[in-house]
């Protein structure tokens, strides 16, 4: 376990500079049968790069600066949310390290809390990158999340994760379980059902919505679909984007 001197975060001048360069990206997630928009979820972008950050937020994860990220992207999400000419206000989604979730839970819900008044509803992802190294944090974090009326997902699940743990599972009880997109491209491509079907039965028994993600084509959505995918997100249905405004 990291032991951070000092786990809050700067104030905006006092953030490094790398920081500064640091926007949200949105992407829809929709319900499987209609496509209708469920939600967008924030992802961490970069000007110089237009795809996933997975390797530098290990980097962050791995020297603690992770949870000044956290932070920092709760922030500019209600900020981009107060400034869009989008319309209605939207659901959005936010990714959080389980290392944050570990060492600052109550300053990061103090957060949410704040972008619970500029969108309809909040979803925070609980990301896969790091080590559950204490179930009690993240089940103290998952009923403080409910208690604010937030939504509970934990991203990117697949077979030996420990996201796909029925003892994980049944303890935490996520509303929504996102089945890891790699994983899913690689069995549409092989015709492979079992893997993906292993854990839409796994979020089916504690009630949890299941998201598709990496949709890349309608018949790859209407195979998830069928599966029993109830939500979808992939470029098939929108690529990342700045939030207009």
């Amino acid at each position: 376990m990291h032991r951070l001197t000092s786990p809050l975060c700067e104030s905006p001048s006092e953030q490094p500079a790398a920081f500064a360069a640091i926007r949200p990206h949105f992407q829809p997630i929709v319900a499987s049968r209609s496509h209708a928009l469920f939600a967008v979820e924030a992802l961490l972008r970069l000007p110089a790069m237009t795809t996933s950050c997975e390797p530098l937020v290990r980097q962050w994860e791995a020297s603690g600066e992770v949870v000044k990220i956290d932070i920092l992207m709760v922030r500019r999400v209600a900020a981009a949310l107060r400034r869009s000419t989008f319309g209605l206000p939207l659901r959005v989604g936010v990714n959080v390290s389980a290392l944050t979730v570990a060492l600052i839970p109550d300053q990061y819900l103090r957060e949410l809390e704040h972008l619970t008044k500029v969108a309809s509803g909040v979803i925070v992802e609980v990301t896969e990158t790091y080590p559950i190294h204490d179930i009690g944090a993240l089940l103290y974090f998952a009923r403080k999340c409910s208690a604010l009326g937030v939504r509970i997902a934990l991203d990117d699940c697949k077979p030996q994760h420990v996201f796909s743990s029925p003892w994980l599972v049944s303890w935490v009880r996520p509303d929504i379980i996102k089945i890891d997109g790699a994983l899913l491209c690689q069995c549409f491509e092989q015709q492979s059902v079992e893997p993906v079907a292993e854990i839409i039965r796994l979020a089916r028994s504690i009630g949890a919505a299941v998201v598709a993600e990496h949709i890349e084509s309608k018949v790859m959505g209407d195979w998830a679909c069928n599966l029993g995918a109830g939500f979808m997100q992939g470029y098939y249905f929108g690529t990342p984007q700045p939030l207009q405004g």
